[in-house]
Formats: C-alpha cells, structure tokens, sequence
C-alpha cells in the first residue's frame, strides 16, 4: 500500500469517527429527544451515505411493532406503519426477532424477501437497513434507515451501525 493511499484510508477513518465523536457529543450536551436523534443521524452522522429518513420502532406488550420517533418519513408513510406485528414478515421483526442487522440493497428483492411490505408505504429509497438498539441490556427497539443509493453490506459500515 503506498503512503498516499495509507493516509487517505487514515483521513476516512478519522472523518468517520468524528461524525461518532459529534453524535455523541450532541447526545450528551443536547439530551435530544428521539425525533432529534433520528434527523441528527440523517443529517450528519449518516450523510455521506445519503440518507433520506431514519425512524425508531419499539416492541410493545402482545407483539406490536410502533414507531415512537421518526425524520424524513410522509405522513402516508408513518400513517401506514402505525402498528405491525413481530409475526409479520417484515425487516423490523426479523431485525427484533434474530437480534441482528436486516439489510435490503436490492430493491427488485425488498417486496420478495418481505411480501407484507406490499401492505405499506415504502419511501423512494433504494436501500433500507435496520438493526436492534439495546437500551439497558434489552433489544426491544430497532433504527431504520433508508438511503437515495445501493449500499452493499460492508464491516465498516455495520460497525459505524452498531456504534451508533
């Protein structure tokens, strides 16, 4: 690897880790409410990857899946995703249910791996990922966010996720 490259691979490092640095920081010094959150993760944290919505869902007693916060998201759209069900086959049960990252880059394969998806509205994106939240010890929440281009799963990006 030549220097050049090396310290190029160096400046993406450091600019993603203080996107986290800035996150974090507005967490601590804002005590952001959920709303906040999402349009912080949207508009800084995640931008360069061109993020157009972030929400965050919550498992209720009897197995429903509410959103609680949300940015970027239509009214058509939040109105259509009131209430789910963690028995339906949807990216944010399974994300609940396998405590793991669910990831659809292909938009041709979101409405065949998730046939319910049919039964709502799905923003203009063309990837969508959502992964569990642990708040004391307990993944009961999930994060969605869709983004305007393909992102291919990569250990960077799902690391910055999990951090996050």
């Amino acid at each position: 690897m030549s220097r050049s490259s090396l310290v190029g691979e160096m400046e993406a490092v450091k600019g993603e880790l203080d996107r986290i640095r800035e996150l974090i920081e507005f967490i601590h010094s804002e005590n952001p409410d959920g709303n906040s959150l999402c349009q912080f993760l949207v508009l800084r944290t995640l931008s360069e990857y061109n993020p157009i919505n972030a929400s965050i869902l919550e498992l209720k007693p009897g197995g429903l899946i509410i959103p609680v916060f949300q940015f970027g998201h239509s009214e058509e759209e939040m109105n259509s995703w009131k209430v789910s069900s963690i028995d339906e086959k949807l990216p944010s049960a399974d994300a609940l249910k396998n405590n793991d990252f669910v990831w659809l880059a292909d938009k041709a394969e979101w409405y065949s791996d998730y046939p319910s998806l049919a039964k709502y509205k799905i923003p203009d994106a063309y990837t969508y990922i959502v992964w569990p939240i642990n708040i004391r010890g307990s993944y009961m929440s999930i994060i969605g966010v869709s983004f305007t281009k393909v992102l291919e799963p990569s250990y960077e990006l799902k690391n910055k996720l999990s951090i996050i």
